[in-house]
């Protein structure tokens, strides 16, 4: 099993993209989608499983197969259980002290739900494994024979994208598959983006202000996360064209970072930014648990306005901003005390 050297570039993108994730969380407080959230919609999450899928392990034989698989369970599936169960707990606690439940019938009914509670609030997680374990065998397949492997890897990122099972779906396996397909493409033609392309340039920076202008008018959350399979929609061209926005964004927009970086990577605050990319996991998790049962319940109240204008919404765009740099400072903390406890590395961050 050869895995990809890490290269800071690429987790200094990572940084930036979860970054986003915690600010499009946090900001506006209490609104719907604003069109600077809706243009962050469309390359965060895809962002993610482009990068995910440019570092899959190139899988030789069955040897490797069975070690990649258990560097999932290690990496992804363990703390995605051990969140998973903190969470349960948490919400457990809150029924309790709510009055939600007061009998054991309840607690019983509780106790049904607990696989979607941890599969549907780590969704990304649970979109992950779905995708490593996809990715794995048809790198393996690509190994053996090319042309077959490449063909399969194509036809699925389409297949996905024009019918999945429901539960499949349900988890958005069929929107972020295809980024993660085109990350592992991507690493099969080329090593790196060619930055010193001046026409690569003006091609990007037009590309995203295209983005920037349509993008604002879409939801995100509903035409991407639970409307991309084709044949929920009627207009399949309306789906595709959603499609070829989010790739185009996703694409301008790690371009963008990674020409970033290395314009600025002897920068000790450029460095020590990158080196936060390698626990974005973590963050995600953390930044979960914080949202649900700290911001949302006790913050969010006195960071709502009732009022609805250009400036209020201002207001609550810098509001969510300096919410986001606090939270993810104390996450970078939490995330550095788990490291100095053997079992809090293991099972919260897949670390041995």
């Amino acid at each position: 099993m050869i895995a990809r050297q890490r290269e800071l570039s690429w987790d200094f993108t990572k940084f930036i993209l979860m970054f986003f994730i915690v600010f499009g969380h946090l900001c506006p407080a209490g609104r719907a989608w604003t069109p600077v959230t809706r243009v962050i919609g469309l390359f965060v999450i895809p962002g993610f499983f482009f990068v995910s899928g440019y570092f899959q392990s190139q899988v030789k034989d069955m040897s490797g197969l069975f070690r990649k698989l258990q560097r999932l369970f290690m990496r992804i599936v363990l703390p995605m259980l051990s969140w998973g169960t903190i969470y349960v707990f948490l919400s457990f606690m809150q029924c309790v002290f709510s009055g939600d439940i007061y009998s054991i019938d309840g607690c019983f009914q509780f106790a049904k739900y607990i696989p979607t509670y941890i599969m549907g609030i780590y969704w990304f997680f649970t979109a992950l494994i779905l995708s490593v374990v996809v990715g794995t065998i048809i790198s393996w397949i690509i190994e053996s024979r090319k042309i077959i492997g490449m063909s399969i890897l194509l036809v699925s990122s389409i297949l996905f994208c024009i019918v999945s099972p429901i539960y499949i779906e349900k988890y958005h396996f069929s929107f972020v598959w295809l980024f993660y397909a085109v990350g592992m493409f991507y690493s099969y033609i080329t090593d790196r983006f060619s930055l010193i392309n001046k026409n690569l340039n003006v091609f990007f920076c037009g590309l995203f202000i295209i983005i920037v202008v349509v993008g604002a008018a879409f939801e995100p959350q509903y035409t991407f996360y639970y409307k991309s399979n084709l044949l929920s929609e009627s207009s399949i061209l309306f789906v595709l064209g959603r499609f070829v926005l989010c790739l185009a964004a996703t694409s301008s927009v790690i371009y963008g970072l990674m020409k970033f970086y290395l314009m600025h990577k002897d920068c000790e605050k450029v460095e020590q930014l990158a080196s936060y990319g390698v626990d974005t996991l973590f963050i995600y998790c953390s930044h979960v648990l914080i949202l649900v049962f700290l911001y949302r319940p006790f913050l969010l109240p006195y960071l709502y306005h009732e009022h609805d204008s250009w400036g209020v919404r201002v207001l609550e765009h810098v509001e969510g901003l300096i919410a986001s740099v606090l939270m993810y400072y104390l996450m970078q903390k939490l995330c550095l005390f788990c490291k100095q406890s053997r079992y809090l590395r293991v099972f919260l961050m897949g670390i041995k």
